[in-house]
């Protein structure tokens, strides 16, 4: 049976990413928190700079079997806002590219999430997502919150692919991880997650495992007869990522690297 059907939406929206949860399992979250980012001297005459969000929500969905499937996720997020033809952009960790931002008076809105701004270093708020084709009903719940760590606006990471001998590389201005478990009926299935732009890793675990993996050209999946796929988070600290990976499809392969390092300022 394929993991999508019980799945459902693993998708992303500004500032978060899908998850899952359970009322009666006994997977436990890893919660994120704001505290290693505290108590930095950063400007607050404009929203541009490197920030960090963190949060917990509950998404609920139709499940394929009926019922209601209940994903309950916690997310962590680093990105940039950048001035842009007189306004402002943020980087985005599923898509790649930017999402405008809108601010009026304390007010802001990204996409699918609206809150406060505080002095141009602090947000508070909520994503909220809602799906609705056919028989199928979803809404995603989020409260997050928000902390400007620098006024640095310079990609804080890249991703280096090396694709069957030739080599890219692309900065990562959006780095984004997330933890969650789904309940629905008897399945056990919990999961993790790390989206950086055009790059994507997922690791499934339960009764649909699965491993994943999206570049920009290419998606390798263990759900797929004759894909292979690798990946080791070799560093995950508050400030620094670092990911080695390999995958193929019997056809295609690569191999690559993904590393962060949040400006210490």
């Amino acid at each position: 049976m394929s993991k999508r059907l019980v799945a459902l939406s693993l998708c992303s929206a500004v500032l978060i990413g899908c998850g899952s949860g359970s009322d009666s399992s006994s997977h436990e979250l890893k919660e994120y928190s704001l505290a290693d980012y505290q108590d930095r001297v950063v400007s607050s005459a404009t929203p541009t700079g490197t920030w960090v969000a963190v949060g917990s929500g509950l998404q609920e969905s139709t499940g394929f079997q009926g019922g209601l499937v209940k994903n309950h996720f916690a997310v962590k997020e680093y990105f940039i806002i950048t001035e842009n033809e007189g306004g402002y952009r943020k980087a985005d960790c599923e898509l790649g590219g930017f999402e405008q931002v809108s601010i009026t008076d304390n007010q802001i809105t990204i996409g699918s999430f609206s809150g406060t701004i505080t002095d141009n270093q602090l947000m508070s708020g909520q994503d909220l997502v809602e799906q609705s084709f056919e028989e199928y009903e979803s809404t995603r719940t989020t409260s997050l919150a928000v902390i400007k760590i620098s006024d640095a606006t310079a990609n804080f990471g890249s991703v280096i692919i090396n694709d069957s001998g030739e080599e890219t590389v692309d900065g990562v201005s959006c780095y984004q991880q997330l933890n969650g478990y789904i309940d629905y009926k008897n399945f056990d299935e919990s999961y993790s997650r790390i989206n950086a732009g055009y790059t994507s890793f997922n690791d499934t675990r339960g009764d649909f495992a699965y491993k994943s993996i999206d570049t920009y050209y290419y998606n390798f999946d263990t759900d797929d007869a004759g894909h292979s796929v690798e990946f080791d988070v070799s560093v995950d600290s508050n400030f620094s990522e670092s990911i080695s990976f390999s995958a193929s499809d019997g056809v295609d392969s690569v191999t690559g690297t993904l590393t962060v390092q949040l400006p210490l300022q």
